[in-house]
């Protein structure tokens, strides 16, 4: 008598869920700039949302000394070219176009100087300025985008 064989036991297939990744939430994109939910990517660097622990705005304002001086020191040529006047009205007249032209270049000079204003991001290994920029609302949209990454996905 042949023994005879169970048939295979089936068990039900389990059905199966499909793997659901942690889609990445874009809070802000520039050409520079792209926030996201799970990292910060400023000119090709990517930073690590989890490892950021701030992020501010830092100010850099220009140093107005050297300007400042060349307008004084125009001035005070341009006393000179008053007091030249008195013996020369050709000297008095020279002096004067320079002292013009040094006061000029130097308010000039002033009037280019610009402030810039910083990404400081700081993390467990100091902090660095990720993105500098004279446009102050520029940097503050970023810097809202990042805090808003920070406070919302961790």
């Amino acid at each position: 008598m042949a023994a005879s064989v169970p048939p295979p036991i089936s068990t039900p297939a389990l059905p199966t869920e499909p793997r659901r990744e942690a889609q990445e939430e874009t809070l802000h994109s520039d050409p520079y700039v792209s926030v996201t939910s799970s990292r910060v990517i400023i000119r090709g660097t990517t930073y690590a949302l989890r490892n950021i622990t701030s992020v501010r705005m830092t100010v850099t304002a220009p140093s107005t000394t050297l300007p400042t001086l060349m307008i004084v020191f125009g001035a005070i040529v341009l006393f000179m070219a008053l007091l030249s006047f008195l013996n020369s009205a050709a000297a008095g007249f020279t002096t004067l176009v320079i002292a013009a032209a040094i006061i000029g270049l130097g308010v000039l000079w002033l009037r280019s100087l610009k402030t810039f204003f910083h990404v400081a991001i700081a993390s467990s290994s100091g902090e660095a300025n990720a993105l500098s920029s004279i446009d102050r609302t520029y940097i503050d949209t970023v810097v809202q985008s990042i805090n808003k990454a920070i406070v919302q996905y961790r």
